[in-house]
């Protein structure tokens, strides 16, 4: 029998589990977001009849204010979802004016052998929950890799589902405000401590590390080309071409190519060859310049020793529509001047025109080129030309991915995320997999949602795998792995895995934090210090290296360094009161005084939720931290993935509720 409180219904080829926020097709899990899904579940229950439009809102949207607008593209994604196309079922009938009609005859299933996969929830740990209820996480709305449609059998995503954030008209411009950096990936907003939590979890970018690079195989740093046009719009050029022949040289195998971060330390002073091979620890450099002169392209490249001679230099002309191609072709020659051959599975790894459209691919680079900079306002920039790359060429699986990045990223306010963000983020994700199996990035981010916001490590793993299969030399694959391990007790596995990171990208300050983080969770707290001193010389004003040491002095017991440096954080952050409140509080009472005062006290600094529970814990107040780790749960924060490795609550450890939420972390 169905369990009590189930809702199942059949129609056509599908199987709508309400109870569950699922949807099969012949025994397949369809992906589907969460208003359509809600829209699909009122029109299903009013099988056959007219269900009006103020109906439909109301059932979907409650009393939240929203435009009809909403409704219809919800509509036209669910017809997306259920296949419906000219000529095909119609699933859904339009009534002009007046509403809309589930088409199709439903029955309601009242009982199913208990055990059916379909009876199953979508990922282990998630419940039931009621028809017209808002899932507890995202995770409803996620597939893993394993059980996503290809194109051929499943529809793709309409762009009415996805509901892009900004109209294409002329490019936004807003004040410029600066923001917290982070190697890949864009983040928005204030950097305080939430996002070290972040950064322990493997937020800061999203790939896997499996396959290593052994360090006696070649080793070249890409440096930023120089854009000899003068012209300050055209300076995307030289950083984009710059980008993607790092990106080309990455997927071969065999090769050690330093990240864009580390390499892009030397835009500005690029004379003193040895040196910038001593730092970054490669043999070569490639150095170049491009010039954009009418419709063509002209572009010099140079292979140079580490003894600063040049073994190989090129000239390629081309005209501006072919850039892709040229970025190929310098990336293959690059490749035999090391002494490599190209086999045929190189070769193919570095033909993967994305676009025919010239002006799409001229959009996604002015987007990557924004997106790389640390200013709302370039970030909003970004938005705006992903969008209008897309437009241009619908099929064009990149710019997709990239917005998937910084939907995920920015769906973050206040330690936990927005659910509505999130889904649009995974829809990006999935839909540039639609179109190019082949395109790391897309994987990599869908990773990092299965990872931070599903819990779903194992297929998480594999979405990382296939990444890192696509893009073996990606040192925030690396990162994120690390993080992932280290959450999950993978200790030595995890220092591994950081450590080759640390390799590709030297001079990255997140690296080497991520690096404390994963030793701190291993328990190694001098190397720990060591680690987050080493990324405060890279950036003295680095706010997650100063909370990570506030941690290690912390755990060691040195109360009076982890406050100063609780306090360093709130000056850098410019809340020169907090600063002086928390140092105040320790010298009238001690570390006791401080967790008090940090708790209790209305003055105190705003707190980010897991850091309170931590404080909590310490004052033995295991009730209240775990009301708020509950809480977290609930709400879908990525910070508590690291709660059965954090010291802070090893106090909670012996409390069956602190258990059970191991248990829906899937972490037991």
């Amino acid at each position: 029998m169905v369990a009590k409180g189930k809702e199942i219904y059949d129609f056509a080829d599908f199987r709508l589990d309400v109870s569950e926020r699922l949807l099969m097709r012949n025994g397949k899990r369809v992906p589907i977001a969460d208003k359509p899904f809600e829209v699909l579940c009122v029109l299903v229950r009013g099988n056959g009849h007219l269900v009006g439009k103020d109906e439909l809102l109301s059932s979907v949207w409650g009393e939240t204010i929203v435009e009809e607008n909403n409704l219809d593209k919800s509509i036209s994604a669910l017809r997306s979802v259920l296949g419906q196309r000219k000529g095909k079922q119609k699933f859904i009938e339009t009534v002009r004016g007046h509403g809309y009609r589930f088409a199709v005859d439903v029955t309601a299933i009242e009982e199913q052998t208990s055990g059916s996969e379909e009876s199953k929830p979508f990922f282990p740990g998630t419940v039931s929950h009621a028809a017209a209820g808002v899932p507890r996480h995202y995770s409803q709305n996620v597939v893993a890799l394993a059980e996503w449609q290809s194109p051929e059998t499943a529809p793709a995503l309409s762009l009415e589902e996805l509901d892009t954030p900004i109209e294409t008209g002329n490019p936004p411009d807003t004040a410029q405000q600066q923001v917290g950096p982070r190697s890949r990936h864009l983040f928005y907003g204030a950097v305080t401590f939430i996002l070290l939590a972040l950064l322990s979890t493997g937020v800061v970018a999203t790939y896997l590390a499996f396959r290593s690079v052994p360090p006696d195989r070649p080793s070249v740093a890409v440096l930023p080309f120089r854009n000899l046009n003068q012209d300050v719009n055209a300076e995307y050029l030289s950083d984009s071409v710059t980008e993607n022949i790092i990106n080309g040289l990455a997927r071969l195998p065999g090769l050690r190519v330093m990240s864009r971060n580390s390499a892009f330390v030397f835009r500005n002073d690029q004379s003193d060859i040895n040196k910038v091979t001593s730092q970054l620890g490669v043999e070569h450099v490639v150095t170049g310049d491009i010039d954009q002169s009418n419709d063509k392209l002209v572009v010099h490249v140079r292979l140079i020793k580490r003894d600063g001679s040049q073994t190989w230099g090129k000239q390629y002309v081309h005209p501006n529509a072919d850039l892709e191609s040229v970025q190929d072709q310098i990336a293959r020659d690059v490749w035999r001047s090391l002494g490599a051959q190209l086999t045929p599975a190189d070769g193919k790894a570095l033909s993967g025109r994305e676009t025919n459209d010239p002006e799409a691919y001229q959009d996604y680079l002015k987007a990557k080129y924004f997106n790389q900079q640390r200013t709302n306002e370039a970030a909003e920039k970004a938005v705006y030309y992903f969008n209008r790359a897309i437009e241009r060429d619908p099929s064009f699986a990149a710019p997709y991915a990239e917005l998937a990045a910084i939907f995920a990223f920015d769906s973050m306010r206040n330690g936990v995320p927005r659910k509505e963000i999130l889904v649009k983020a995974h829809d990006y994700a999935l839909k540039a997999i639609s179109l190019n199996d082949r395109l790391s990035t897309a994987h990599e981010i869908y990773g990092y949602l299965l990872y931070n916001f599903d819990y779903n490590f194992p297929a998480a793993e594999r979405e990382f795998q296939r990444a890192l299969e696509l893009d073996p030399s990606d040192a925030s694959a690396r990162e994120t792995y690390a993080g992932m391990l280290s959450c999950l007790g993978r200790h030595q596995e995890s220092m591994a895995v950081i450590s080759e990171a640390e390799a590709l990208d030297p001079l990255s300050a997140s690296i080497k934090g991520s690096k404390g983080l994963s030793l701190i969770n291993a328990g190694n707290l001098d190397d720990a210090a060591a680690a987050f001193n080493a990324a405060l010389e890279l950036d003295p004003n680095w706010i997650q290296g100063h909370y990570g040491l506030a941690i290690v002095h912390q755990m060691q017991g040195d109360y009076a360094a982890s406050v100063e440096e609780r306090a360093k954080i709130l000056e850098i952050s410019g809340n020169m009161k907090g600063a002086e409140f928390v140092r105040e509080s320790f010298a009238q009472g001690g570390w006791q005084g401080f967790l008090t005062a940090i708790t209790e006290d209305e003055r105190a600094p705003e707190q980010f939720p897991y850091a309170l529970a931590g404080f909590y814990a310490a004052l033995g107040h295991n009730d209240k931290a775990l009301a708020i780790i509950d809480d977290l749960y609930e709400r879908g924060s990525p910070s508590i993935v690291k709660i059965n490795v954090d010291a802070h609550f090893a106090s909670l450890r012996s409390e069956p509720r602190f258990s059970q939420i191991l248990k829906r972390l899937n972490l037991e």
